[in-house]
This record gives structure tokens, sequence and C-alpha cells, in this order.
């Protein structure tokens, strides 16, 4: 869920980015609670929107990593070198092509494909690459 999408006031908003602060950092207890207090300011859309996100955040309690303490630890926190190296796979077919849609059945092997070749491992899996399509 990302934060920009609630409509919320300035006020109600800074205290949803302090959440994402708590939940950033591994703080999940207090994030939770100023969560319960942020929904009891709201209403409507807002407040729906709001308990969805807490019954995720519980829901996913084990799940939720502590970026702060991984990036402490020298360890990936992002998954920008994961988003970037698919966006490159994929503009390296539609690259000018910003109307094309690929079907998840199509555009699969064609990455596969792209993925082995730009991990250098073609030589060991180019049977596999080519038999998926």
């Amino acid at each position: 869920m990302k934060i920009k999408n609630i409509s919320l006031s300035e006020a109600l908003k800074q205290k949803l980015i302090h959440i994402k602060w708590h939940l950033w950092r591994g703080n999940l207890e207090r994030a939770l609670q100023r969560l319960t207090t942020l929904i009891t300011l709201c209403s409507g859309v807002s407040a729906e929107r709001l308990k969805k996100l807490k019954n995720y955040v519980e829901n996913n309690a084990d799940k939720i990593i502590n970026y702060r303490e991984r990036q402490k630890q020298g360890l990936p926190f992002t998954s920008n070198i994961a988003e970037s190296t698919v966006e490159s796979l994929i503009n390296q077919r539609c690259k000018g092509q910003q109307h094309m849609r690929w079907s998840r059945e199509g555009l699969d092997p064609i990455l596969q494909i792209r993925a082995a070749i730009a991990s250098n491992d073609w030589d060991k899996n180019w049977r596999t690459a080519i038999s998926s399509i």
C-alpha cells in the first residue's frame, strides 16, 4: 500500500509516515499502536484502508524485515537491484514499444532466455531456456 494513495490531511499523513518509519526499523509493536490510534482519527474510506494495512501488518508480522538492521549489517535492504534487472530485461524487448502488452505465457520464455544471457549462464542453461519456449 502506497502512503501517497491514502487521502489524509497533512497532519495525519505525517503520522502514517512515522508508522512507516517504525516498520522500517523493525519496531512492529510501536507501529501497530500508532496505526490503531490513527485509525480512530479517520473515517470512511481512509479508515477502511488503514484497517486493511493494519490487518496486513499483523498477518505478516513474522515476515516484516528490519531494514535498518540489514543496512547496518551491510546486507541488501532494498529490491532496487532486482527491479532494475527485471526492468532492463523487459526493456530490451519492449524498448520503443510502450503500448505493447505481453501475456505472462508470452513474456516468460523471453525473460528466461534474457536472464540466462544476462547472468552469463547461457552456456550452462541454454537447453532449459530454449525448451521453455
